[in-house]
């Protein structure tokens, strides 16, 4: 996969999305210290809001026609295999750490998908290999495209790599559609639902829309209108069809604290603070470094690597 340089990807943009998008686009991607945060949380809101709009306008009609087109196939059956992908084989570190804490607290046939042994689950349309070759489909958004293809054709579960596990999961599999959900966002594409942990039944209605959604918009477009752009695609579909918002409604608020670990992952080792008890799942940065050791002593991050390691 070959990366596409920043100017390039600037201009391609602006031919996809104009240039008055662009520029706000790209000033509120940069870090500002003249601009409150209040304020530039107001700004990217605004912006977010603006994406949904254009992004709800160009597609309502493919939206529509697929509407028209399903057919309710959705399997009652379980699919018992988590599924998880990284594109290369040799895997950083806390990647390591994290696929075996899936692997300790899951019963479930778990699956560690990579480009080599891909192929076996799920193929690439022409367009979407080409872009993705060229660079114009990052590797984040090609694991977007690929879970919501392995979740439609075969059910599951979909954890992101970046995922650690703190206890058992089997009870995901009890639900015909499960997600993160940690609530009290005020963003429209937050909090609802977490695109990094989905599980789902064969056939699922959101599976579906998200697939072909994904095919139409790569045919007519050469890049992301936004980093989070299956969020904006489920929330357009959450606020238009009732299956899936009552799908999405019928989850309980969970895992509320699946961020706090980032936080504390790096300061001195001792026990996982008690308001973490009500999370099984953290959501972890692989790009941010990690010590092992600080002046103290050994950091929880070291502790866990030691771990999950040493088993």
């Amino acid at each position: 996969m070959r990366k596409v340089n920043r100017w390039t990807n600037i201009l391609l943009y602006a031919k996809d999305w104009g240039v008055s998008l662009t520029i706000k686009h790209y000033f509120l991607g940069l870090k500002h210290s003249l601009i409150s945060e209040a304020r530039l949380k107001i700004m990217r809101d605004k912006l977010i809001e603006q994406k949904i709009n254009l992004v709800k306008s160009l597609f309502l009609e493919d939206i529509n026609d697929l509407n028209r087109k399903y057919q309710k196939k959705e399997s009652s059956v379980r699919n018992d295999v988590v599924w998880q992908y990284w594109d290369q084989i040799h895997k950083p570190e806390l990647i390591e750490m994290c696929v075996a804490s899936v692997v300790k607290n899951s019963n479930q046939k778990c699956l560690e998908l990579n480009d080599k042994i891909l192929k076996k689950w799920y193929i690439p349309t022409i367009t979407i290999k080409s872009k993705k070759d060229k660079g114009l489909i990052t590797k984040t958004h090609f694991s977007d495209i690929i879970r919501v293809n392995l979740l439609y054709n075969y059910g599951g579960c979909w954890l992101d790599s970046t995922l650690f596990l703190t206890s058992n999961i089997d009870f995901i599999f009890d639900n015909e559609f499960w997600t993160i959900k940690i609530g009290n966002d005020d963003s429209p594409i937050k909090g609802n639902w977490a695109g990094f942990s989905l599980a789902t039944r064969q056939g699922n209605k959101l599976m579906y829309y998200l697939t072909n959604l994904f095919e139409l918009y790569w045919e007519r477009y050469d890049t992301m209108i936004d980093y989070f752009l299956i969020d904006i695609f489920i929330y357009i579909l959450y606020s238009r069809d009732p299956d899936i918002k009552a799908m999405i409604d019928n989850v309980p608020q969970n895992n509320i604290h699946c961020i706090k670990l980032e936080e504390e992952i790096n300061k001195h080792y001792q026990e996982i603070p008690i308001e973490f008890n009500d999370t099984t799942l953290f959501k972890l940065n692989w790009k941010k470094l990690k010590i092992k050791e600080d002046g103290k002593g050994t950091t929880l991050y070291g502790r866990l690597i030691k771990q999950y390691f040493s088993e």
